[in-house]
Formats: structure tokens, sequence, C-alpha cells
């Protein structure tokens, strides 16, 4: 079900940002809830949902209004927790934390790998050239391994081993983003694993979600102060939006066209936005 909200717009920094609507997470018989997660939006423009409550992906058409494809949990998977998502045109990647897997599923659900990554899997990305990046929030890991070779991993250690990661990205820099809810920032990783510093620090309280737009823009989730931060490149808060709309965010996924959309935990809907540049006369 999808419920409209009023538009409200926010400027600050190159971007103004619109509340747009807000999908309402419910089973299909309109009156049980579910726990969103993780969130992703595919080269098709279509959208994922986690399903945490069941461990399923739901999967939207591009303009969010209808179910076209739902995912479960494989049968001999006991126990699965779905935590987050990611797609692209090699199919549908889902992080499973209870027994440390992250699974690829074809266009259709088929599942086609399964990656053994280790306990606590938390946010998973994907990177150039088949590679594949996931958080440990168990033992305060990246690791990163190829979508071909399923067994050869590369432990990214993070060097404050007491952070909390939930999410990551691959930045506009190149480097790996991880939100630490532990100590209120981004932490910085290089790609061959060396940590270049952090972000966000005095700005974040519980960062979860981060996500890239425009390949120039950084969004986190900061579910503790109920917003959506806003920083550039070089790390420089920019703005922040969605007090209004949001409870507790907790993973958020951007859109080429400027669609961001935003799973609320605590409201178990997920909230839409449009951002566009600002164009200064």
């Amino acid at each position: 079900m999808i419920v409209a909200w009023e538009v409200e717009a926010t400027q600050g920094g190159e971007l103004a940002i619109s509340h747009v609507t807000s999908i309402r997470c419910l089973e299909s018989d309109s009156t049980t809830s579910f726990l969103p997660g993780g969130l992703a939006f595919g080269p098709d423009g279509r959208f994922a949902i986690v399903d945490a409550t069941n461990s399923r992906i739901k999967i939207l058409d591009p303009f969010l209004g209808n179910l076209i494809l739902e995912i479960s949990c494989p049968s001999d998977l006991k126990g699965c927790s779905f935590v987050d998502v990611a797609m692209d045109v090699s199919g549908i990647y889902v992080s499973e934390s209870t027994q440390g897997k992250v699974l690829r599923f074809d266009d259709l659900g088929n599942l086609r790998n399964l990656y053994d990554v280790g306990e606590g899997i938390a946010g998973i990305a994907l990177g150039k050239g088949g590679r594949i990046y996931a958080v440990s929030s168990h033992d305060g890991l990246l690791r990163e391994f190829p979508i071909d070779s399923p067994g050869d991993f590369m432990d990214l250690v993070i060097e404050d081993r007491e952070c909390y990661p939930v999410d990551c990205a691959v930045m506009p820099s190149g480097e790996l983003g991880i939100t630490d809810a532990r100590w209120g920032s981004v932490i910085l990783v290089k790609p061959l694993g060396a940590q270049a510093g952090r972000l966000g620090d005095n700005h974040l309280e519980i960062p979860c979600g981060i996500a890239i737009y425009d390949e120039k823009y950084i969004f986190v989730c900061d579910s503790q102060q109920g917003e959506i931060a806003v920083f550039d490149e070089a790390g420089n808060l920019l703005q922040v939006f969605g007090r209004d709309y949001l409870t507790a965010p907790t993973f958020v996924a951007c859109r080429d066209d400027g669609l961001i959309c935003v799973a609320d935990s605590e409201k178990m809907a997920v909230e839409v936005f449009k951002a566009y540049e600002v164009t200064s006369e």
C-alpha cells in the first residue's frame, strides 16, 4: 500500500530534497506489518526491500507501486535472518547474519550462489570489477571477495576493532565507507585495507545505512536523531533532512533520477524523497 504525504522541500548545500510518499510495509492482507531492512535499486529501476520479519526480499516495479517478485529464504537455511540487499546486472545479493552468508539470486528469484562469509554479516555493497563488500558487526571486519570466486576472501581489518559496523558503500573517492554505530561516524578504508580516517564526527550519533547519490553526495541514516545527514566528497556536512517524517531510519538507497528511499524501523515504513540539485543564479 502506498500513501501520499504532503511535499516539503529542504534546501541546503547543493540539493533540494522533498518528501514524496510513504510506503507502508504491510503484508498482502493489508493488516500485518513487517520490519523493513536493507534497500536497493536495480539498474533497471526496480526497488528491493528486505522483509526482516520473515526473511524475504520484496521487489517492486520502478514506480514503487506493484510487487513483482518475492524471494524467500532457502529451505535448507534454518532460522536465517536477512539484513541487507544489493542489485546489479548479475543478480540480487542478500546478506544473512545468523549463519553468515551472502546469497546471490537471479532476476527470477532462483538461488545461484551461496557465499560463506562469517557470522554477524550486516550491510553489503557491490564494487567495480565484480567485487562484493560485507561488514561484520560480530567481529568488526570488512570482507571483500569476487562474485565468481566465493572462497577467495580478503579481510580488510578495521583498526578500531571496538567499532560496531552496520553498513558499507563505495565512496566517490574509491574508498570504502563503513558506518560505525558505536562511535558515531563513518570509517573510511582504502581499497587495500588501510584506514583513511573518519567523517561525521560531532554530527552523527548512531549511523546505520549509507548510500551514494550522483557519485558525490553521501547519505547516512542517523537512527538516534531521526534524520539523514548529507556529506560531500570531502566529508563536509551539507545538510540534514527527514526529521518531519522519520523516527528511526536504518537503511537508505538512492536512484540515479534522485529518488531516495529510507527504511524506518519504528514506523514500519519506507519513506520516499526526491533530491535535485539547486542551481544558483
